[in-house]
């Protein structure tokens, strides 16, 4: 964060043991956070099993900056609008290395914070860019947008090369089809010094920007899941759907969830509402789900035994075949 220097470089041995329990601060006990104090909810989630240490030795460290575009080192983005300048840009430029891991192909979550004031969810997507073009380029597959925490999050298979890297590259594991190991074929390619293995990093520029005013075509594979109100109280009120066709209005004593669903994900939906301890008090079955759609539901503000919930923040998971449910959760809070 801003400021806070010391808190760019963090040791992640113990992120890589797969605690995904949820704390007070509603982070995942396996994300680094660019942030220590919550302002900014960047960070990068490790699966158990996506990455692994490349030694006995080494110590996983992540270093994660986040710098204002209009200031970035960056080499000019050929791949924006010539009347796009840093306008185009609704985040800083985050520069992300991991250092001393192999990956697997689980793929980590990376989330990245952007500027509520100036940003549109219809027009907001995260980009890497890429070295060998010199071009910012969307991360392909599905892209999840918080509102709430405010922030994009998309599955990466490395920093560098977001699609994966390929078979024998030095920064992936070795595999038997059963478990992973550390690929020490660095040891004998020349990447020693005076006989100590050198620190293999990985290392790759992200930012969120306006998909409107960079070249190319946007995806349109990122799902939007909020509620409204937020917060809200246990009154009965009539919310107007924007995109509700048919349904121009639900009538609620709690909150109305939206979901934007992209095409090519579809199934039975589910959201799920947990306490911050993690405690489910609430499912609520959507049913069969096409995508390419808006769906609106309702929490009512009662638990599953109908009891109107406490004052509080709570969460909702969204969860559809294909999608992770922890990539699709949003933030809740009651207010009687």
């Amino acid at each position: 964060g801003t400021g806070v220097p010391g808190n760019s470089v963090q040791g992640i041995d113990e992120l890589l043991l797969g605690d995904d329990s949820t704390g007070s601060d509603g982070r995942s006990g396996n994300q680094a956070s660019l942030d220590s104090t919550g302002e900014n909810q960047s960070g990068v989630t490790f699966p158990v099993g996506a990455v692994i240490p490349i030694s006995t030795a080494a110590i996983p460290a992540i270093q994660f900056t986040e710098t204002d575009a209009s200031v970035s080192t960056l080499p000019a983005p050929s791949g924006f609008r010539p009347r796009a300048g840093s306008s185009a840009y609704v985040s800083g430029i985050y520069e992300l290395t991991l250092s001393s891991v192999n990956y697997t192909d689980r793929g980590i979550t990376i989330s990245l914070a952007y500027d509520k004031a100036n940003a549109d969810l219809t027009d907001l997507a995260m980009y890497h860019f890429n070295t060998s073009n010199s071009r910012w380029e969307i991360i392909p597959g599905v892209q999840t947008i918080d509102p709430v925490k405010g922030t994009v999050s998309a599955k990466i298979k490395s920093l560098a090369s977001v699609l994966g890297l390929p078979k024998g590259h030095p920064l992936r594991a070795l595999s038997d089809g059963k478990s992973y190991r550390p690929n020490d074929s660095y040891r004998t390619s020349g990447l020693r010094t005076s006989g100590i293995p050198l620190r293999l990093d990985d290392s790759g520029s992200f930012a969120l920007v306006k998909p409107s005013l960079v070249g190319g075509s946007f995806s349109g594979t990122i799902i939007k899941i909020f509620n409204f109100p937020n917060p809200f109280n246990l009154s009965s009120k009539t919310l107007t759907l924007a995109n509700g066709g048919g349904t121009p209005s639900i009538t609620t004593s709690g909150t109305v969830i939206k979901i934007e669903l992209p095409s090519g994900v579809s199934g039975t939906g589910y959201v799920r509402v947990y306490t911050l301890a993690g405690e489910l008090v609430r499912e609520i079955d959507l049913g069969p789900l096409t995508g390419g759609s808006y769906i609106y539901t309702q929490w009512d503000g009662k638990n599953k035994s109908g009891v109107d919930v406490a004052n509080g923040v709570y969460y909702g998971i969204f969860s559809i075949p294909g999608i992770k449910a922890k990539d699709a959760t949003f933030k809740m809070a009651v207010v009687k």
